[in-house]
């Protein structure tokens, strides 16, 4: 199952108050966000990286069975 410790975090202020945030998963989906207030990003970036983790644990899973048949 995918975890906290697969992804890769980088923040980066592009210009005076404005931050990309970006996810980067060691499978290859990647989240990227942008904004002002760094700690939306956080949250709003954890929330993403939740729901994709289980995409991902669902996709893996679902290669497992088909590989069993």
């Amino acid at each position: 199952m995918s975890g906290k410790n697969d992804w890769k975090k980088e923040i980066e202020e592009i210009s005076n108050g404005q931050y990309s945030l970006t996810l980067v998963h060691y499978l290859g989906p990647k989240i990227v966000l942008t904004g002002a207030d760094l700690e939306k990003l956080e949250i709003e970036a954890k929330e993403t990286q939740n729901k994709m983790d289980l995409e991902i644990a669902k996709k893996i899973e679902d290669r497992k069975s088909q590989a069993k048949q």
